[in-house]
């Protein structure tokens, strides 16, 4: 039944591979990159040329559906238990994988948050501020501002890099 690779060893492949497949430098492809891994959205806040796109769907109740459109953003969830129902996987095996799921992501949860954070730290700034003040940066065109303007954008990238929430130009 299994193929010899735990969750942690297939994310870290995938990230690893995702942040290879995204860098010029190294291969700089155009991929599209199906996951199942939630961790690997957080890619999209860091790594430039990586975008999130997911199906869209509607849930009702315990039924979902999938509406045939590519939506910006990342999954709000996973759908996994949703789509073996839609299979016809017996109703008490998705009760009981629902029972299991949520104990795993008990357990888990905190693991797989502390090593997110590590590798996000290790990007060229390493926190969500900094990272967003480099996006802000790179879409700034200075030779076209004022002087006055220049300044409400430092003084807005001063608050991001504080920590602001209110870092809005």
């Amino acid at each position: 039944m299994g193929r010899g690779t735990s969750t942690f060893d297939g994310l870290s492949i995938a990230w690893a591979v995702t942040e290879y497949i995204s860098d010029p430098r190294k291969l700089g492809a155009k991929t599209i990159f199906a996951t199942h891994y939630h961790q690997l959205t957080d890619l999209a806040e860091f790594l430039d040329g990586v975008v999130n796109q997911c199906m869209a769907v509607r849930e009702v109740g315990k039924d979902i559906v999938f509406l045939r459109k590519v939506i910006d953003g990342r999954s709000d969830r996973s759908y996994g238990i949703h789509v073996a129902r839609l299979a016809g996987i017996p109703e008490a095996v998705l009760d009981r994988s629902e029972e299991v799921l949520e104990k795993i992501e008990q357990e888990n949860e905190l693991e797989v948050k502390r090593s997110a954070s590590k590798v996000t730290q290790m990007t060229l700034f390493g926190g969500e501020a900094e990272n967003k003040v480099c996006k802000r940066l790179k879409s700034i065109d200075a030779r076209e501002m004022s002087p006055e303007e220049a300044k409400k954008k430092l003084i807005a990238l001063q608050k991001i890099a504080k920590g602001a929430q209110d870092g809005k130009d």
